[in-house]
């Protein structure tokens, strides 16, 4: 009774976070979805809608392509991904517990976490690559070749970390030890890595021939800023939930997720992680790891056998503990900025682009400046300099100068990242004789100075309502609304 009870509340608590957390949408989500807007919109794929600078900006080809489809249709697209995120959250439900109903209490505890739902809901590839990193785990464990090079391929599209699964799955698949000797099949390992090869190839072919570039553009932007750094022994702590698994000497399994994510953890902990909100990149490691050890430890077999070497009752609440452990990173005063940052982002960005989107109609602008531009460039619908690089291969390989900013002809800019301002954008704007409009408000510290050639009522007013957001005090009223009122 007591244990229907914890059970109960605990999916409580998970319908809780969604009606909190599933209105959150991150700006960068934006940023991907923009190329099916420009494809349907202007025939080209690209960050902007223009065939010049050919920029991958985005990590997740798959949701790239998916957004090709509410852009096609007419459809709203965020509602479209909120409902994509609603049915790979069903299914995936569904496809756990009918395989493991015995985890039903620790699924709901990991689902009570905040930090799941928001990525979840995010509007990035976080939760889709978890999920598939999880079956991914459980082919390797199972020893389901087919199944894992399927799941493979798919995750080619989803993470560029999968790179490393080229070498892996093929390695963890075709060779086995047994009686301490080395067997290699090597027929399944060399059918296996011509499978993946062939697709990651045509991926990157594509990539080459379409951008100019193999890689995203993330890899030269946010990789390697560092040669070591302290906090990759931090990261190691993700790899607690492998420990029980590995007592259950399921050593495959164990060795391919190592051999996997040691690799990534060290990339992480090397390199530059914007938008890392709720936890992001820890959530990518930590959170399949967790789930495999939910779904090994949902066996009562193996918690007999733990139990040989462990007390029973601990045993018994390890999978509930590793369900809920990711809260203790993530829990903090940013998750309550979490909840109400959508309405802000579309006061302030949304509007910001819509108004430069009647104000390139009217011909009085052509090309924008702003910073790591989603909701505001996708809104605009005109180019946009991504003066933090990640929009612009040109500029993140060559850097952003005064040379590049006259090529992209810039007449609207938007000054928040004082670095690339006060040596490039500032001294730009002010040959131009442009005109500092106002300054826009997303939050205390976050401001944003407008530039263009001319004042006009629709900027000031947009700055004015911002203005709202320039202290702490934190609106919560929209909470009070259904959360499927703010998937649009």
């Amino acid at each position: 009774m007591a244990k229907a009870l914890l059970r109960v509340s605990a999916w409580a608590l998970a319908l809780v976070n969604f009606w909190v957390f599933s209105r959150f949408t991150v700006d960068d989500a934006f940023i991907t979805w923009r190329y099916g807007q420009n494809l349907i919109g202007h025939g080209v794929w690209n960050y902007n809608p223009t065939s010049f600078d050919p920029t991958q900006a985005y990590t997740n080809p798959i949701f790239a392509l998916l957004s090709i489809v509410p852009a096609l249709s007419g459809w709203n697209v965020v509602l479209f991904f909120k409902l994509v995120s609603l049915l790979a959250l069903v299914a995936f439900i569904i496809f756990f517990l009918r395989r493991r109903p015995e985890a039903n209490l620790s699924l709901a505890l990991f689902f009570a976490v905040p930090a799941a739902v928001i990525h979840i809901f995010s509007g990035l590839e976080t939760f889709l690559f978890v999920s598939l990193m999880l079956l991914l785990l459980m082919a390797i464990k199972n020893d389901e070749g087919r199944l894992a090079v399927a799941v493979s391929a798919a995750l080619l599209i989803t993470r560029p970390e999968s790179i490393l699964l080229l070498v892996l799955v093929p390695l963890f698949l075709g060779v086995r030890i047994q009686e301490r000797n080395l067997i290699v099949n090597w027929k399944r390992l060399i059918r296996i890595a011509l499978v993946l090869f062939s697709f990651a190839g045509l991926i990157y072919f594509l990539n080459l021939a379409i951008f100019g570039e193999a890689l995203p553009n993330t890899f030269f932007v946010k990789a390697g800023q560092y040669f070591f750094n302290g906090s990759f022994f931090l990261w190691l702590l993700a790899f607690v939930p492998l420990i029980p698994v590995a007592m259950l000497r399921l050593w495959r399994v164990v060795g391919f997720a190592i051999a996997f994510y040691l690799p990534v953890v060290f990339s992480y902990s090397t390199s530059y992680l914007a938008m890392d909100y709720a936890g992001r990149f820890a959530f990518q490691v930590y959170a399949p790891l967790a789930l495999l050890a939910i779904y090994v430890l949902a066996l009562r077999e193996n918690r007999e056998q733990l139990a040989q070497v462990w007390k029973r009752g601990l045993v018994n609440w390890l999978s509930p503990l590793i369900a809920i452990a990711l809260v203790i990173p993530t829990l903090n005063s940013a998750i309550a900025d979490i909840a109400i940052y959508y309405p802000r982002l579309q006061a302030v960005h949304g509007e910001l682009g819509r108004t430069v989107k009647q104000l390139s109609a009217e011909g009085s602008v052509h090309v924008t400046a702003m910073g790591d531009a989603g909701l505001f460039a996708y809104e605009s619908g005109v180019p946009n300099l991504d003066i933090r690089k990640l929009g612009t291969h040109l500029g993140a390989v060559n850097g952003v100068d005064r040379e590049l900013v006259e090529k992209y002809a810039v007449d609207f800019a938007i000054i928040s990242d004082y670095t690339i301002a006060d040596s490039v954008m500032r001294p730009f704007v002010l040959r131009q004789s442009m005109v500092h409009v106002c300054d826009a408000y997303i939050s205390p510290t976050y401001v944003m100075e407008i530039w263009t050639h001319k004042t006009d009522s629709r900027l000031i007013s947009v700055c004015n309502n911002s203005k709202k957001y320039s202290s702490d005090i934190q609106d919560f009223s929209s909470l009070k609304t259904a959360p499927w009122q703010a998937w649009q």
